[in-house]
C-alpha cells in the first residue's frame, strides 16, 4: 500500500523525521512511502539518501529574535491567513492524493494535506512535537503570555483554513492547532522530555509518544573521539543554517581557545577550512559527531537535542526563535539535562535577554565570552551529563519499542 509523506517546507527537521517514518512503514507496515514536496511525489529511496538538505546559502547576520508564539502564527507567517493560499495548496495536496490513492497520509506541520485527506476520507498520521498540539494561545511562548508583546503582523489562519474547509464540506475547525493532529497522532520523544496535551476535540485519539525519529546519513566521523586527547569536543549543530546570525566560525575558534577544547561544527556550506580549534563536519553526521564529544550547542532544534540526549550528551540552546527556546527551557532545563544560553523576558511589551549573571540585553548575547561561560557552566557540573543518561535510557527504551508502537497505531487506521 501507498503512503504519502507531507513535511512542512521550512527547517530540515520536519522532513528528517518523516523520512525516518516512512523507512519504518516501508520496512514493518507493508508502505511504499513516497515524499510529497512542491506538488511533486518522489520515491523515498530517493529522497532518504539525500536527507533534508542544509539550507542553501550565507547565514543571515541579523541579529532578531523571531517571535512565533504558537502553531496558528507560524503558518499565518508562511502565508496561510490567505485563503486563496490555503486554497491553491489544498488543491496541490489533493491532486497528489487523486493521482496515487494512498491507504495513509503522513503529516508532520502540513496543514493543507490535512485538509486534503480529511475531504478524501484518507486516514492520517500526524508525526508532531507536543507544543504543536496544544490549543492555548502563545503554547510556544508561554511565559509572555499576557505580557502585551506583539508577534508578526499576519492575520490568524484559522478564518482561511475554516473557508476552505467549508467548501470541502468539513466541519470547523475548534483551533488551527486541530490540523497537527491526526486520525493518530506520534509524538517523536518520550513523555518526560516533550510531553503532549490531551486532545482538545472530543473523539480524537491521544497522542502517544513513539521515541526519537533523527535522520542520519550513516557517515561516520574523522574520529572525533581520538582527536586531541585531553581535550574537551565540543559539537556545534546549527541545523540547516538559517536561524543563527554572521559567520561564526571566528568566534567560535575564540571559544575552543579560551576553553582549550576543540570545536565540530556541522557546516551548511561544507567547503570551510579546518584548524587546531575549529573542524568542519558534514550536515548529517549529526548522531554520530554527538556521541564522540561531550556536549551539543544548538540553536535548539527538536532533532538536534534529541540527537544529543540519545546519546546521553547535555545541551546548551542559544535560542533565535521562540519555539527552540521553548525547546531549550522544556527538553533540556525542566529535565536537569542543559540550559538555554539566555532567557527573554518581557519588559514594557518589549523583549529583553537575559544571561545567565541576570544581566539584560538589547539583542541576543551571542559572543565568544558568553558562550564559553555557558559551556564551561555545564561541563564542570556532572549533574547536567548524569541527568542526559538518565534521559538517554528512557529514549532508548522507547526506541527499542519504536517499530510495535509505529505498527500498532497503523493497524489502529484500519489500513
Amino acid at each position: 500500500m501507498k503512503a504519502l509523506l507531507f513535511p512542512w517546507h521550512i527547517g530540515a527537521g520536519h522532513l528528517g523525521r518523516l523520512i525516518e517514518i516512512g523507512k519504518l512503514l516501508d520496512a514493518h507496515a507493508g508502505c511504499r512511502s513516497l515524499v510529497c514536496r512542491d506538488g511533486v511525489a518522489e520515491p523515498l529511496s530517493g529522497v532518504s539518501g539525500a536527507g533534508p538538505g542544509p539550507r542553501a546559502g550565507r547565514v543571515s547576520a541579523d541579529r532578531r529574535y523571531l517571535v512565533v508564539p504558537d502553531v496558528e502564527h507560524a503558518w499565518s507567517q508562511a502565508g496561510y491567513y490567505n485563503v486563496q493560499r490555503v486554497r491553491r495548496d489544498v488543491a496541490r495536496d489533493a491532486a497528489l492524493i487523486r493521482q496515487h490513492r494512498p491507504a495513509l497520509v503522513v503529516t508532520h506541520m502540513q496543514p493543507t494535506a490535512v485538509l486534503a485527506a480529511r475531504q478524501a476520507g484518507v486516514p492520517v498520521l500526524s508525526i508532531a512535537d507536543g507544543d504543536f498540539l496544544t490549543d492555548e494561545e502563545w503554547g510556544w511562548m508561554s511565559w509572555a503570555r499576557g505580557t502585551g508583546l506583539r508577534a508578526a503582523p499576519y492575520p490568524p489562519c484559522l478564518a482561511a483554513f475554516d473557508a476552505v474547509g467549508h467548501e470541502l464540506g468539513l466541519d470547523p475547525l475548534p483551533h488551527a492547532s486541530d490540523l497537527n493532529w491526526g486520525d493518530r497522532t506520534l509524538v517523536a520523544s518520550v513523555p518526560s522530555v516533550d510531553p503532549a496535551p490531551p486532545p482538545a476535540k472530543d473523539g480524537t485519539a491521544a497522542a502517544l509518544h513513539c521515541g526519537p525519529l533523527i535522520w542520519a546519513d550513516g557517515t561516520p566521523p574523522a574520529d572525533p573521539g581520538t582527536a586531541a586527547p585531553g581535550k574537551a569536543k565540543v559539537y556545534v549543530s546549527l541545523g540547516s543554517g538559517e536561524l543563527w546570525p554572521g559567520q561564526v566560525d571566528d568566534m567560535l575558534t575564540d571559544v575552543a581557545r579560551e576553553l582549550d577544547a576543540l570545536v565540530y561544527r556541522s557546516s551548511p556550506r561544507g567547503t570551510d577550512a579546518d584548524s587546531q580549534w575549529l573542524r568542519h563536519t558534514d550536515f548529517g553526521t549529526l548522531t554520530s559527531h554527538v556521541t564522540a564529544t561531550d556536549i551539543t550547542v544548538t540553536h535548539g532544534g527538536h532533532s538536534t537535542v534529541h540527537a544529543a540526549l540519545c546519546a546521553g550528551r547535555p545541551v546548551l540552546v542559544a535560542p533565535f526563535m521562540s519555539e527552540n527556546e521553548a525547546n531549550g527551557r522544556v527538553f533540556l532545563e525542566d529535565t536537569d539535562a542543559g540550559r538555554c544560553l539566555w532567557h527573554t523576558e518581557v519588559r514594557n511589551r518589549r523583549l529583553t535577554f537575559v544571561d545567565d549573571t541576570g544581566k539584560r540585553h538589547d539583542s541576543p548575547p551571542l559572543d565568544a565570552r558568553h558562550l564559553a561561560s555557558g559551556i564551561d557552566a555545564i561541563l564542570s557540573d556532572p549533574s547536567y551529563a548524569t541527568a542526559a543518561h538518565r534521559l538517554s535510557r528512557e529514549l532508548a527504551a522507547y526506541k527499542e519499542r519504536q517499530v510495535a508502537l509505529v505498527t500498532a497505531a497503523v493497524q489502529e487506521l484500519g489500513v
